[in-house]
């Protein structure tokens, strides 16, 4: 059995407890702790679970996190971060989280949104002029915000127009251009010069009319963000996280010096494990370039959810209201995922009712899946209620995965949701 095998049934990383929503004390939340052999059960129980699913998928290493409440009950990891060098997982584990980006950018769209400088439904030439105006059948047609939001806009993904487009970011789709589009190693100096790579390509649909998954399309709406606002899409990343104290979430840039950052791996034609080659996420930042960690996605998650249930003066301002929330969490696009739709940067599941004396469905939640070159993720916020306390606690699970595999997705939605499940039980 090889090392990064062996580590995956080696002990990790001790529990450690954190405030997940930057500004929420533990102290001041009122709630009664857990007792510790509950904890130690869960732990043992999740662990056994995130194990499972990474001898399923090859997956050197997984970091975790989740919350109950607004509380962390859960921060650590299983398995290797760097299989040369033999250094575990833990909860300060960074890593790249693919397509949650996109659910980090639609939040940068909805606060300017209500700052008044982006308005979704108007042509994004408003705020990218140099984009081409487009025409779909031969006739002129408009792409939104609120198209590129829902990937309605008709802009192709890693595929060329003439192929299915994904729902999925991966690097195994049929046309060999995908492949070199996915693991690109092209440094763009800007969001702009990005635009380059699809600016000319014809729609694969009428924008309004078909979901078609598109990470290109993000980028597009960076660019729209950028002209809003008046300054660079990264500028408007490092607003919202300083907003939050996200301290790990940041740009994938290959040069930079980033402490508890993973390695990334794959598996050759023969099921062997390697390491990925060198990629440059600058062409799409919006959709899939940043990395971060479990301990600030679960600041993010908790954040939106005290956002959604924040009463009326609330001692503790929401980084959103609950109205432009519920457009990013109403899903009003079906997609190919049976009963799941999507909303604007967010994958949902409407709570389906329970018949009496049924066991807890896997229903009534938001989140996103990323695949990038090397990783595998998800971001889950599962709400159990309908306000905040009044010393403003959210009230809700979230759960955060990274892994360090590419093409490890196979399962990790459903293990957010086993390991959410677990920890809200009574």
């Amino acid at each position: 059995m090889s090392t990064w095998r062996r580590a995956l049934f080696c002990a990790a990383a001790p529990l450690s407890t954190y405030a997940a929503f930057s500004g929420i004390e533990d102290t001041k939340l009122g709630q009664t702790k857990p007792k510790t052999k509950d904890n130690k059960v869960k732990k043992a129980k999740a662990k056994e679970l995130i194990r499972r699913y990474m001898l399923l998928n090859g997956v050197p290493g997984v970091s975790v996190g989740v919350t109950v409440n607004g509380k962390t009950v859960l921060r650590s990891g299983v398995g290797l971060a760097d299989v040369e060098q033999g250094v575990k997982c833990n909860g300060d584990t960074v890593m790249r989280i693919a397509s949650i980006s996109k659910s980090i950018t639609s939040v940068i769209a909805a606060q300017l949104i209500e700052e008044g400088k982006l308005d979704v439904e108007a042509p994004v030439q408003k705020y990218v002029p140099t984009f081409p105006k487009k025409e779909f059948d031969k006739q002129p047609v408009d792409i939104t915000c609120k198209h590129l939001l829902t990937h309605t806009s008709g802009i192709r993904h890693y595929q060329k127009a003439d192929t299915l487009a994904g729902t999925v970011e991966t690097g195994k789709e049929n046309d060999k251009n995908a492949d070199i589009e996915f693991y690109l190693n092209q440094e763009f100096p800007n969001v702009t010069a990005a635009l380059s790579m699809f600016l000319n390509d014809p729609l694969l649909s009428k924008p309004g009319t078909t979901f078609a998954y598109t990470t290109h399309g993000f980028t597009l709406l960076s660019a729209a963000l950028e002209g809003a606002a008046g300054i660079s899409f990264p500028a408007l990343l490092s607003q919202l996280t300083r907003q939050l104290g996200m301290t790990k979430t940041r740009l994938d840039k290959n040069l930079e010096i980033i402490p508890n950052r993973s390695r990334y791996y794959r598996v050759d034609k023969r099921g062997k494990l390697e390491n990925v080659p060198e990629v440059n996420n600058s062409y799409k930042w919006a959709g899939g370039g940043l990395l971060s960690n479990v301990s600030d996605l679960l600041t993010f998650a908790n954040a939106l959810l005290y956002s959604f249930q924040a009463r009326e003066n609330a001692p503790i301002k929401p980084i959103i209201k609950r109205s432009t929330l519920e457009k990013l969490w109403t899903g009003a696009v079906s997609c190919d995922k049976s009963d799941h739709k999507y909303g604007w940067g967010w994958f949902t599941l409407p709570k389906i009712p329970e018949v009496g004396g049924t066991p807890l469905n896997q229903t009534g939640f938001v989140y996103h899946t990323g695949g990038a070159v090397g990783a595998s993720s998800v971001l889950l916020i599962d709400s159990r209620g309908q306000e905040a306390t009044a010393s403003g606690q959210p009230q809700g699970v979230c759960v955060a995965i990274l892994a360090n595999k590419q093409d490890a997705g196979t399962g990790i939605t459903t293990l957010a949701l086993q390991i959410a499940e677990l920890y809200a039980e009574d």
